[in-house]
């Protein structure tokens, strides 16, 4: 495996909590849906329940990268989250 990477959304749309992610990981070049286990899943909203050092806000959405020699990275969002965005648009 060449890389992981998970996409998550936590954020409330008028007044109801929405969640949602993506999951790929590349492998020889080609990019394939990672299937995460109900944990992997809970460890993401406990994550969503804390705030990043330093931070004064909560995040809204997080990506999350790890290449195969290990390094990762975390990038916490604020601004609006884009799937659960897009779910909204339709759901009109």
């Amino acid at each position: 495996m060449d890389e992981i990477r998970i996409h998550y959304e936590n954020a409330p749309v008028a007044g109801v909590t929405r969640e949602v992610f993506t999951a790929s990981f590349l492998f020889n070049g080609t990019k394939q849906e990672l299937k995460l286990s109900l944990e992997a899943i809970d460890l993401l909203v406990e994550l969503k329940k804390n705030k990043p050092q330093g931070q004064a806000e909560e995040w809204l959405w997080v990506e999350f990268f790890m290449d195969k020699t290990g390094k990762y990275k975390f990038d916490y969002m604020y601004d609006d989250p884009p799937l659960i965005r897009e779910q909204v648009k339709y759901a009109k």
